[in-house]
């Protein structure tokens, strides 16, 4: 999720480094299982919306320029983290 209230940039990061730890993982097990496969990981993300009675009700949701800025960030790091292609951002 995109967004939260508190995220910066260093989150963003810490995500792409997880999914870089899951595709390894996933390799190592493939590999282990004999399994000829290619293997895809798919990631998907989305916006975070303050959603009424729950303790982020009045936080402020980001701009559509700020998530924008924030997928542009986390779709580059995957390209060169895990050196695959991620499809295009559309809104």
């Amino acid at each position: 999720m995109l967004g939260l209230p508190t995220e910066t940039y260093e989150d963003l990061d810490e995500t792409v480094e997880l999914l870089r730890r899951i595709k390894w993982r996933a390799n190592n097990l493939r590999k282990e299982k004999n399994i000829n496969k290619l293997l895809n990981l798919t990631a998907t993300v989305s916006i975070f919306v303050p959603k009424p009675f729950t303790p982020f009700q009045w936080a402020p949701q980001c701009t559509k320029e700020e998530f924008l800025e924030k997928a542009r960030f986390t779709k580059e790091c995957m390209k060169e983290q895990l050196n695959t292609q991620v499809s295009q951002v559309v809104i």
